[in-house]
């Protein structure tokens, strides 16, 4: 049934990728210059820093936008004031 169900919307994947990349470049216009956030760099673009490079044939599809912060706890309880983020998306990376 899944399988079925991802067949159907593969025929899609082209416009959920590209309006994937429309909210990353969105996400690193507003974020850029926020101390203590590290984001998804790519050194080619000036404007917007936090894409990663494109070729003819590959790009980032931005299924998740990660970023890094020194400010990880800080930033934890502003989302679950906002009441916009599960507390699953900000765990600590085991080394």
């Amino acid at each position: 049934m899944q399988a079925a169900i991802l067949l159907a919307k593969f025929k899609y994947i082209d416009e959920f990728n590209e309006k994937r990349n429309k909210i990353a470049e969105i996400y690193s216009r507003e974020l850029q210059g926020i101390e203590g956030l590290s984001l998804p760099v790519d050194s080619d673009d000036p404007i917007l820093s936090a894409i990663p490079s494109k070729t003819d044939d590959s790009y980032h599809a931005f299924h998740q936008y990660t970023v890094q912060t020194s400010r990880r706890d800080e930033l934890q309880t502003f989302f679950e004031w906002k009441r916009c983020l599960d507390n699953d998306l900000l765990s600590i990376p085991s080394a």
